[in-house]
């Protein structure tokens, strides 16, 4: 799946790569990619984050390397968007081309050891615990760096990352595979189709409607493209968005799913515990814990 391409920022001619700070109310509604890899460290905000096939909730203190032509986005949750409202989605952002290391591992075999990481960054990589908070405070550092101290801590940066444990690779090996088809915006149009209608009695046939496609040509479309099912995917969306609401209102669990798209709560209950491997009841109850 790789939808829209996407330019960068242009460098400036003092930098080799592009460091950004967001603190603003916002949404990455479009399903894109670009030809920089690309460093995101999520200090305030929340909501879907989809990287390759990896759809999932995200949330503060996030850190997530994704490799060179991946399709990803971030979708904020609407409280954000509330008029009036004080939140603000804050992070740190880095964008950088391959020709900066494969210069620079090929003068210096020390760094040598990248090369794995750039690697696994093809599935987009999601760093969690004490290294991911460790790494996102040296991130807000680089920002007030210049010259060549700017450029060393990128570096560490990434030798931090390539050397802890505490991650996880997001994106499927198979969905790599069909990544390397080529570009549709079809796909981009229909996955912002879903996020928008995903608690309504949305249908396949809708779906397809919305790409003036038949249903069998538009299966076989999502499916060689997503390497997932129409109702996996639409569901994988639904969960993610009930997680949300486990995690943040006192919502009863009947309601959470009507409002997820659900009309039966025992299918509802089956289904969170197929993706999420806990009843939505263990869910919260496991993240109220870990607040406690």
């Amino acid at each position: 799946m790789k939808p829209i391409f996407i330019i960068s920022e242009n460098k400036t001619i003092n930098d080799s790569f592009i460091v950004r700070y967001f603190d603003r109310s916002q949404s990455s509604k479009q399903y894109h990619y670009h030809e920089e890899y690309e460093l995101m460290y999520n200090i305030e905000n929340c909501g879907i984050r989809c990287v390759g096939d990896s759809i999932e909730r995200y949330g503060r203190n996030e850190l997530v390397f994704i490799g060179q032509g991946i399709p990803h986005f971030w979708h904020t949750d609407n409280p954000y968007f509330t008029k009036d409202t004080d939140l603000k989605a804050k992070a740190v952002i880095i964008h950088f081309g391959k020709n900066l290391f494969t210069n620079l591992i090929s003068s210096f075999p020390e760094l040598s050891d990248l090369d794995n990481l750039f690697e696994r960054s093809g599935r987009g990589i999601h760093f969690h615990g004490l290294e991911a908070r460790l790494i996102g405070s040296k991130m807000l550092s680089l920002m007030k760096l210049t010259g060549w101290k700017r450029l060393l801590m990128l570096i560490e940066i990434l030798l931090l990352m390539n050397e802890t444990s505490n991650y996880r690779l997001l994106s499927s090996t198979r969905f790599n595979e069909i990544n390397k088809i080529g570009s549709n915006e079809k796909i981009n149009r229909v996955f912002n189709f879903m996020l928008e209608n995903y608690n309504n009695d949305l249908t396949l046939e809708e779906a397809a409607s919305h790409l003036n496609m038949s249903v069998s040509a538009f299966c076989r479309f999502f499916k060689k493209h997503t390497t997932k099912t129409f109702s996996q995917v639409l569901n994988e969306i639904r969960i993610g968005f009930a997680c949300r609401s486990l995690l943040y209102t006192e919502n009863a669990i009947s309601e959470i799913a009507f409002n997820a798209g659900y009309n039966n709560v025992a299918y509802f209950n089956r289904l969170f515990k197929k993706i999420k491997s806990v009843t939505p009841n263990e869910f919260r109850q496991s993240r109220l814990k870990m607040l406690a």
